[in-house]
């Protein structure tokens, strides 16, 4: 808990420092509401934390279907952006990414250990702080495939998610357990 509110703080100093304010906290399903409002800007966004076998998503829960372009209900998720260079080229550290990762799953390791053996986290919710893309016209990114249905070509792995988020920080981690998941 101490490493989450410290990693709090630093944001906090080095946004001070920078003259930035902490930006303001809106979730997946709020971000899905508008996407384009939020494109291009540093957001801080809260989410349920998930790992794909083709990389890390930020859920939305209980919304999926929520953003509707040409008929085609996007996925409630917003892709984290992994690759070295298209941090480079925004002029943002990889590095963060990667110590937020170490963050994430030290904090689960420790709830884990805390809940005693046998116990698996269902759940892990977090905020990202970050860089926010997005398409103008997800309209355009709306494919019919041969059988008659629709698919959106987004971010990440096909489906795609409707944007993604290049992570500076991470703050407010929360581990959920399933049921007889009780504290030592």
């Amino acid at each position: 808990m101490k490493s989450i509110m410290f990693s709090g703080l630093a944001l906090v100093c080095a946004l001070v420092a920078t003259g930035q304010q902490t930006p303001k906290t809106v979730t997946v399903c709020e971000l899905l509401q508008d996407p384009t409002k939020y494109k291009g800007k540093t957001i801080a966004l809260r989410g349920e934390y998930s790992v794909g076998g083709h990389g890390l998503y930020l859920r939305g829960p209980d919304c999926d279907g929520l953003l509707i372009t040409r008929g085609y209900r996007w996925p409630s998720s917003i892709w984290i952006s992994l690759t070295r260079e298209e941090y480079q080229q925004r002029s943002m550290r990889f590095e963060h990414l990667l110590d937020v990762q170490v963050e994430v799953g030290a904090v689960r390791e420790r709830e884990r250990q805390r809940r005693g053996k046998g116990a698996t986290s269902e759940k892990v919710t977090v905020t990202f702080v970050g860089l926010f893309e997005t398409r103008e016209d997800l309209d355009s990114l709306v494919f019919r495939r041969p059988d008659g249905s629709l698919v959106g070509i987004g971010f990440g792995q096909v489906p795609g998610a409707p944007g993604q988020l290049f992570i500076d920080s991470v703050k407010d981690i929360v581990v959920e357990f399933g049921q007889g998941a009780t504290p030592k």
